[in-house]
């Protein structure tokens, strides 16, 4: 009880709290390094050397796929790997479907995101939603993937509207929908052909901006699929001259562009307020990004056989560099997180030019140079486009690609094995990682990168293949085979029809 008073006693209590502190010193050192190492994607081998990990997170569709890494199975997606650095094969499989599969290079501290994977099913089954006499002059798709119009042969301006939300009722949820007579302005005459072609839609997904054409004349129709007798003749209702011609101010369908291409003024308009007001003039061509930004080709301040791109922005146009003078200008603008990203190119120039906030650029320096954040380069380049999600741009001429990622800031250039079916002129974005086309007669999808190409269901090349809204089937518009059209009970089908067809992109156990 009195052991406080003896001197050494206290002193061992003393030597014992010390070495405790020190201990617990040292072990929260060591757990601060190990958090620190970890945070770094450091870490120690089976041999006590310290090695350098990378995060991988991935995913797929389906989920639950089967992950194998040089040919050793690990975990299953959708799951978060540490990998040592270095180089790997990465393989995704899942029974019924087939295997999905590319090369993966790890650096130390890294984080990588694999998770557009799509795995497609071993045996595809299509279904015919509808037959039609003749193939379509037009098939669209709506921007939210719900809405798929087929407009009818034989009858223009008349459209089958699919609810494609779920595959189990698409046949059951038709409606057919005309733009109203009264709206056109013009009619075909005897022996002329008339003919509507899509501009663009809005992002309601209900309004359609149209351009009725007949023989050498046209006009713009704002079509409401919903409400048919609320369609509106902007060529009438804006006061359009022949020269010029409209697309939709940020997407909406009552605010425009209105483009004079003789006078070559940008100017801007609203459907309750046809009084336009003059945003830009010498405008050869452009492309616009929600309300007031607009990249533009124009011939002012450009040398002889030249013409300028022009960004105009924060009420200020800038000047991003000189182009080549061509026929087309290969022009687009989106956002990706919180940064702006434009491309700019011609056919003449074997080039297209990605840049990265050129306007905050250089209206904060304006003495600096524009540096291109990348250059793709395909030859005689003729279309651009910027995934559905920004993170990609691609740049075309035919099978030849070029793929800039924005966010990790890495190029793919590469060559389509497989020749694309005409009249398509380009590959297009299926969504934010995958591009499809039409080849040898069917849909064709293939990563952003050229790898794990699938060829899919009969397609027309006429028309670009669509999807439902979460991605899980597949719908073409296709010629009717022979045999199928000569079958006793064929739906009394004729030769030279054509068919929308539905596919399924999950086995029976996955849908």
């Amino acid at each position: 009880m009195m052991d406080f008073l003896d001197p050494k006693k206290t002193r061992a209590h003393t030597i014992r709290l010390y070495v405790g502190y020190i201990l617990l010193a040292v072990a929260i050192v060591m757990a601060a390094v190990v958090l620190l190492y970890q945070a770094g994607g450091y870490g120690v081998n089976r041999d006590g050397e310290v090695i350098q990990n990378g995060l991988v997170f991935v995913s797929s569709a389906p989920s639950g796929s089967q992950i194998t890494l040089n040919d050793k199975k690990s975990a299953t997606t959708n799951t978060r790997l540490s990998l040592q650095a270095g180089s790997y094969t990465m393989k995704l499989s899942r029974e019924g479907y087939r295997d999905w599969q590319r090369a993966l290079t790890i650096e130390g501290g890294s984080v990588e995101h694999v998770d557009y994977p799509l795995l497609i099913p071993n045996q595809l089954d299509t279904s015919a939603v509808a037959d039609y006499q003749a193939q379509s002059p037009m098939v669209t798709q709506s921007p939210d993937r719900r809405w798929v119009a087929v407009q009818l042969p034989g009858e223009p301006g008349s459209f089958d509207v699919y609810d494609v939300k779920d595959p189990e009722k698409v046949k059951q949820q038709k409606t057919t929908v005309s733009v109203p007579a009264a709206v056109l302005g013009i009619s075909a005459q005897d022996g002329q052909q008339q003919s509507f072609e899509l501009e663009e839609w809005s992002r309601d997904n209900d309004h359609m901006l149209l351009k009725h054409v007949t023989g050498n004349q046209s006009e713009y129709i704002l079509f409401s699929r919903t409400e048919p007798e609320a369609s509106v003749n902007l060529t009438t209702k804006l006061q359009l001259k022949p020269s010029e011609t409209v697309t939709l101010r940020d997407k909406k369908f009552d605010r425009y562009f209105v483009h004079d291409t003789q006078a070559q003024t940008l100017t801007t308009t609203d459907l309750n307020n046809a009084s336009p007001t003059k945003l830009l003039d010498g405008v050869i061509d452009y492309k616009s990004y929600g309300d007031d930004v607009v990249l533009y080709a124009t011939a002012k301040d450009a040398d002889k056989g030249k013409t300028s791109v022009k960004l105009y922005q924060f009420g200020t146009s800038f000047q991003l560099r000189q182009l080549t003078v061509a026929d087309d200008y290969l022009l687009d603008i989106s956002t990706y997180g919180s940064d702006w990203y434009v491309v700019a190119g011609t056919a003449a120039d074997d080039h297209v030019y990605v840049y990265e906030n050129a306007g905050q650029k250089l209206r904060d320096k304006p003495d600096l140079p524009l540096v291109p954040a990348n250059i793709l380069k395909v030859n005689d380049p003729n279309y651009v486009e910027f995934s559905a999600n920004s993170q990609m741009v691609m740049a075309q001429n035919g099978q030849d690609i070029a793929v800039y990622d924005v966010e990790n800031e890495r190029s793919s250039t590469y060559r389509l094995e497989q020749p694309i079916d005409r009249p398509q002129q380009h590959v297009t974005w299926m969504d934010g990682f995958h591009l499809i086309a039409v080849s040898q007669g069917k849909a064709l999808i293939f990563d952003y990168d050229g790898t794990n190409v699938q060829s899919l269901s009969a397609a027309s090349a006429d028309f670009i293949p669509y999807f439902d809204t979460s991605y899980r089937t597949l719908y073409t518009f296709a010629p009717v085979p022979a045999q199928a059209a000569g079958q006793q009970g064929a739906s009394q089908t004729p030769s030279g029809a054509a068919r929308l067809n539905m596919t399924p992109l999950r086995t029976v156990r996955d849908r």
